[in-house]
């Protein structure tokens, strides 16, 4: 409008307004900027308001300062007015919009826990929040399914009009998941994976959500002999999950070998042993007293043979000889021979 006559006109358009009583030299309209830009949408940081305008005609202003926004508002308006030398006035009007502050966000879930204060299944949950002066502009939902735990966390978010985001999380107790149980012997197999007297079992759980309750009790196996024997248990959680069954196979021989039947041929330096052994025995062991190099028991032979010759021998003296028998589990049966070497010719 600068440059236009204004003839006792009066002019409002979009906030923009003048008036002129007579003829007049008309001056710019004055324009306002925030923070050096434009002045429209949300802020969420102080806003400076400033005007500009062509100063030449202007006899004096009115609000056309500089003014700082540092508070939130649905709308804070400011107005410059100039009065004209030649007579009227023009003046300009802009509304500020602040919202700094992040909504408070609250979680919500579709349905309450479904034992004991857990949850035992998927369950949806939403967020909402309070936007302050912009307003909810959006919030994020969906569905907890796990992991499992005494203190999950939820988490969610809402954005206001003005960009700011808030979130939040929610605890919840939440177990879908049956206990994981092994079995546990009180002691490890006796001999080569195999156990040869009685052996205690029993069976432990581990739950990452409302924990074990209950196990099954344990059980003392002492046969029958098997190969393998099973022993079966299970374990239950606070909210009533029942694990799947699970068994131990254990190997167990708790018999004996039959005794062996020993045979003894003598000479003047040599004593020569045998004996049987039933197909379940391993291996054989002899024990002579005296031994070889004194009067204390001592092995003379160890392995899978059913023969012994020993040589180391005097003419005349007594020997006692344990033939042990040993099966796959390490049980054992002996038996004893004494033995006194030939003197003389036979």
């Amino acid at each position: 409008m600068r440059g236009a006559r204004l003839l006792g006109l009066a002019v409002v358009v979009a906030g923009v307004w003048a008036f002129a009583p007579g003829t007049a030299e008309a001056a710019s309209i004055p324009a306002p900027s925030c923070n050096g830009g434009g002045c429209g949408g949300w802020f969420r940081s102080n806003v400076t308001v400033s005007w500009s305008y062509d100063k030449a005609g202007v006899a004096s202003t009115s609000g056309c300062g500089s003014a700082t926004v540092s508070e939130d508002t649905t709308g804070q308006t400011f107005t410059c007015t100039l009065t004209l030398s030649g007579g009227g006035f023009m003046g300009n009007n802009v509304t500020v919009k602040k919202d700094s502050s992040p909504p408070s966000v609250t979680a919500s879930f579709a349905r309450g826990p479904d034992v004991d204060g857990w949850y035992t299944s998927p369950v949806a949950v939403s967020f909402s929040g309070d936007g302050g002066p912009s307003g909810i502009a959006s919030c994020t939902s969906g569905t907890y399914g796990g992991p499992d735990g005494a203190d999950a966390k939820v988490s969610g978010s809402c954005t206001d009009g003005a960009g700011n985001v808030g979130s939040a999380s929610a605890s919840i107790r939440y177990d879908a998941s049956a206990p994981t149980v092994k079995p546990v012997p009180e002691r490890p197999p006796d001999a080569d994976g195999w156990y040869n007297h009685p052996v205690k079992v029993g069976f432990a759980g581990d739950d990452a959500g409302s924990g074990v309750t209950e196990c099954t009790a344990p059980v003392t196996y002492g046969g029958p002999d098997a190969d393998p024997a099973h022993l079966v248990g299970q374990c239950r959680d606070g909210v009533g999950h029942l694990s799947a069954p699970v068994a131990l196979d254990l190997r167990y021989d708790g018999t004996k070998p039959a005794q062996p039947k020993v045979n003894a041929q003598r000479a003047s330096q040599t004593v020569t042993l045998s004996w049987t052994a039933p197909a379940d025995v391993v291996s054989a062991e002899v024990v002579r007293a005296p031994g070889p190099k004194g009067k204390k028991p001592a092995v003379v032979y160890s392995g899978k043979g059913r023969r012994l010759v020993d040589k180391r021998v005097r003419a005349g003296a007594r020997y006692w000889y344990q033939v042990k028998l040993f099966d796959r589990a390490g049980n054992v049966s002996s038996r004893t021979l004494a033995v006194r070497p030939a003197v003389g010719i036979l």
